[in-house]
């Protein structure tokens, strides 16, 4: 009877041991899918910085072949290097912020690179010139007004499809890569727990841009043309076959702020 017992007790921890067994593997799989990957802040900096850059280049590139005719190689270079400072400045900016910001900003600088570059893009196939600020918000009022009646017809089409699709294409792949590249920025951005990591990211960022907008100078400076174009003789049009629709964008900026503030009076002594 004894040894009937002990049997009997041998199977039932037998049978529990086989169950737990069978059970652990189902129980590893659910706890993988919750475990997020390990914050890594200086590689996901650098990730999104690449992502931008590239991002930024290709719209630029899209623009640039679809309303030019002519095309200097050394644009080309400079606006590669205005792209790689965009995209690493862009990134570093986002890098102080926690995670969940990131998960946010990152797709929303997209889809305002979209719509700025598509706007232009519409106004220039309508117009056949690139309208600086001033000129959409004030000047351009009536012939915008008429513009309007026409951008189904400019959307609607092979042409308007084809590069609408074009323009869309880093906000697409960002869907794909953006769930690779966010789990691995910090999570609680520069001023959290793990913040130094956050901090050598945005310092390797912004290291990078500045080398690139340094490089970028340096190589304007040194052609002749482009030098002009880029100080006193600038022009919106000129800076957009130049340098690229971003950077003609800065220099508009930067010009409107400067006629501001040397219109404002100075108060007599």
């Amino acid at each position: 009877v004894k040894s009937a017992t002990e049997s009997k007790a041998g199977e039932a921890v037998a049978e529990k041991l086989v169950e737990k067994t069978e059970k652990a593997p189902e129980k590893s799989g659910e706890t993988s899918e919750h475990v997020e990957k390990p914050a890594r802040p200086v590689w996901g900096t650098v990730l999104l910085a690449l992502f931008l850059s590239l991002s930024f280049f290709f719209t630029e590139t899209v623009f640039k072949l679809a309303v030019e005719s002519m095309h200097d190689p050394v644009s080309f270079a400079v606006m590669g290097l205005f792209s790689l400072s965009a995209g690493f400045l862009t990134a570093s900016l986002i890098s102080l912020f926690p995670r969940k910001a990131a998960k946010v900003l990152s797709p929303l600088v997209l889809v305002v690179l979209f719509f700025a570059f598509l706007i232009e893009f519409l106004i220039c196939r309508q117009f056949k010139v690139a309208y600086d600020l001033n000129t959409i918000f004030n000047a351009a009022t009536d012939a915008l007004g008429g513009f309007k009646s026409d951008i189904a017809a400019l959307i609607f089409c092979a042409d308007g499809i084809t590069h609408i699709l074009l323009f869309a294409i880093p906000m697409l792949l960002w869907a794909v890569f953006g769930k690779r590249i966010t789990p691995i920025l910090s999570e609680k951005g520069i001023f959290g727990k793990g913040g130094h990591k956050a901090a050598c990211g945005f310092g390797v960022s912004f290291t990078v841009a500045a080398a690139a907008y340094a490089g970028a100078l340096v190589m304007i400076l040194g052609y002749g043309i482009f030098s002009s174009a880029y100080t006193d003789q600038y022009n919106f049009e000129a800076a957009v076959s130049d340098f690229g629709l971003g950077t003609a964008v800065r220099l508009d900026v930067k010009n409107i702020v400067a006629s501001s503030l040397t219109a404002v009076p100075r108060p007599k002594s």
